[in-house]
């Protein structure tokens, strides 16, 4: 599994630090990551999954404008994004209408609360990352998704497969799956998996393949569920 607590919000601004904002985000155990430059939120988020963005509005160097412009244009993210400011703050906001929402500075909003609700939830790890196929493919969505579903559509024929096989007594064969899927799980940086799958390639025992099946089942479901904002 991979372990490391995944960033739930990027809050980006280039003003001094909101001591209120920061501190609900802590009370509320929100897994935030601050970033005073809005050129490093715009790279940071080049590669990097979040699941939703604050800008307190006006930032730089990139205006706020052209931020939620990219945000929304070139990244493509499909995240939620959240305009904050302060009241009477008189800077213009993005004309992209519907592309944010805004927020004023009561942070007892209901908007602001929902954020937060949403936001606690996704405070969790997750058994998957899409880091490398950021990487590799310079954030390119298409690819990223056409791997996803390439993972999606193989990993289960092969699962079924290899079941298959055990129940018919062909062990080799369930070795030989495993290892035909072990780079699946390695793609999206799963952990347990190709842990797994060495197992049963190079130190089968026939009464684990069972318990490592469906464990290989099971890790593959929670994969599949946790994907499925990137479907």
């Amino acid at each position: 599994m991979n372990n490391e607590l995944p960033v739930s919000l990027l809050y980006i601004s280039s003003a001094d630090e909101n001591n209120e904002l920061v501190d609900k985000l802590q009370k509320d155990n929100v897994q935030y990551l601050q970033l005073s430059n809005s050129v490093e939120a715009i790279q940071f988020l080049q590669m990097n999954e979040v699941s939703a963005i604050l800008i307190e509005h006006p930032v730089a160097p990139v205006s706020t404008e052209d931020t939620v412009s990219f945000i929304h244009q070139e990244l493509s993210l499909g995240v939620p994004l959240y305009l904050y400011r302060f009241t009477g703050d008189e800077d213009r906001l993005p004309e992209q209408q519907g592309s944010f929402t805004l927020l004023d500075d009561d942070l007892q909003n209901t908007d602001f609360q929902e954020l937060l609700k949403q936001l606690q939830q996704t405070s969790q790890p997750k058994d998957y990352s899409l880091n490398y196929l950021k990487k590799v493919s310079d954030n390119n969505q298409e690819f990223i998704l056409q791997s996803v579903q390439i993972f999606i559509d193989s990993v289960k024929k092969n699962l079924d497969e290899a079941e298959k096989a055990f129940e018919s007594g062909d062990f080799e064969k369930v070795g030989g799956i495993a290892h035909a899927i072990k780079p699946s799980y390695e793609m999206l940086e799963n952990q347990e998996a190709p842990a797994i799958c060495d197992a049963l390639t190079y130190h089968r025992q026939q009464e684990n393949i069972p318990f490592q099946l469906s464990e290989l089942r099971r890790i593959y479901e929670t994969i599949t569920s946790q994907l499925g904002s990137h479907l």
